[in-house]
């Protein structure tokens, strides 16, 4: 596709807010960036955030756009290797104050930005499958101050197309939530849409069942949140990072074993995560746990 021309086509830069003000147990217990974790055995939630959006942004000509990681202070540095999924630039910026909030934050970036940029908000604690591109291209062509998009069913999706004239509305100082505090403000003030498509679900990674549920959508499995009996329970997937030191009679089921974990002979691992710190002893069973 032929480069995007006009301020009404073109982003500037996605901004993938990774904070957060309450940390989960997923994101304490990890024992790296939470971005880091994988999702399957050649990608994590960070690799495969930058391969959909670099497709994403190739495909609708716009190769000038960069992709903007919002990290608390103090979050461990990525490690996962982006070079071969990412064809633009990738920044990451480090929350200088803490007490800004999302919506602070934002308001905080847009003064590097001309008015009418535009600039495509995510959440980093989400999953994505189906067409980021397709997406994308339909909030484009709703050519309004903020667009919203949700499923056709009304459910969020955590991804905003907005222009930076809008965030420079929010306070310049104190704490400010960008959906609680500063959007209800916006939607009194400018153009705001809400774009429903189905081209694109997002699966929330908040938790460690979140992140489980996660990776088994990723594999085409339904999650239907019903507990099964254990005559009905059947293994789905199992992660085992390079480096991490798994005996061969230990049974993984529904888990993820981190680089430089120890899993000792005969092992239970059930709905699990463990850090590259964990130790799960000889016959041990562990079930929905963070093992650290």
């Amino acid at each position: 596709m032929s480069k995007c021309t006009s301020k009404n086509e073109c982003i500037k830069a996605a901004i993938v807010l990774a904070g957060s003000v309450r940390a989960t147990d997923l994101r304490k217990k990890t024992t790296k960036n939470f971005l880091d974790l994988p999702v399957s055995e050649d990608e994590t939630i960070i690799t495969r955030f930058v391969l959909m959006l670099s497709n994403a942004f190739d495909s609708l000509g716009q190769p000038d756009a960069i992709l903007r990681f919002i990290l608390d202070r103090g979050s461990p540095r990525i490690k996962s290797d982006l070079t071969s999924v990412a064809n633009f630039a990738i920044q990451f910026d480090f929350d200088p104050n803490e007490f800004r909030g999302t919506g602070g934050i934002l308001r905080d970036i847009s003064e590097e930005y001309d008015d009418e940029d535009l600039l495509l908000i995510m959440n980093a604690s989400q999953i994505m499958v189906g067409s980021v591109k397709d997406l994308i291209s339909e909030m484009i062509v709703a050519n309004s101050d903020v667009v919203i998009a949700s499923q056709k069913d009304d459910t969020p999706l955590d991804v905003i197309l907005i222009r930076a004239k809008v965030l420079k509305d929010i306070n310049k100082v104190g704490f400010v939530d960008f959906k609680e505090q500063a959007l209800p403000k916006i939607v009194l003030k400018r153009d705001v849409k809400v774009h429903r498509s189905d081209c694109l679900r997002t699966y929330p990674v908040r938790t460690l069942n979140n992140y489980i549920d996660a990776i088994k959508l990723l594999n085409g499995h339904i999650v239907t949140g019903t507990k099964l009996n254990d005559e009905d329970w059947m293994p789905l997937f199992s992660i085992i990072e390079s480096g991490a030191n798994v005996h061969s009679t230990a049974q993984i089921h529904d888990s993820v074993i981190l680089r430089g974990a120890n899993v000792s002979e005969h092992a239970v691992i059930v709905r699990s995560l463990i850090t590259s710190t964990g130790i799960v002893k000889p016959k041990q069973s562990v079930v929905d746990t963070i093992i650290v």
